[in-house]
């Protein structure tokens, strides 16, 4: 038998696993802040939710360009109605929620290793109603996902 075949297996095999192991989109439903806000998009209409922004680099050090910190942010998508972070855990989500929330006018609700935040003057003019419904939502989609 040729070493070719093997290799040629090998060649193929390692660049779809290694891209299926990296890639945030696989089957292991791993849910990110970027995906909650696509999700909330696809429930409350793209006009609606706002342009999203990526802003992980306001509340990580690493994706600042920085040293990783233990309090880091995973993710912060930032949009006209509301910002999504993602924690690696939902205890890490709760000290930020317990930190911030209550700051000035800010609204910090945790929904398992995320929180979601009213913070610049286009979301704190989103109601109330409005405010439970999309936590209502992101608490619902953590629960239903492995962390």
């Amino acid at each position: 038998m040729s070493i070719r075949r093997p290799l040629l297996a090998f060649a193929v095999a390692t660049p779809l696993a290694l891209a299926t192991a990296c890639s945030g989109d696989g089957d292991d439903g791993g849910l990110t802040a970027e995906k909650v806000v696509e999700r909330l998009a696809e429930h409350l209409g793209e006009e609606e939710i706002g342009e999203p922004r990526d802003s992980t680099a306001t509340c990580s050090n690493e994706a600042a360009g920085g040293d990783p910190q233990d309090g880091d942010c995973a993710q912060l998508i930032v949009t006209g109605q509301v910002s999504v972070y993602e924690f690696p855990t939902a205890e890490l989500s709760r000290e930020w929620v317990n930190r911030f929330g209550g700051v000035d006018e800010e609204d910090w609700r945790q929904a398992g290793r995320f929180a979601v935040v009213w913070s610049t003057p286009e979301q704190l003019d989103v109601g109330e109603p409005r405010r439970d419904e999309i936590a209502g939502l992101v608490a619902e989609w953590a629960a239903e996902t492995p962390s």
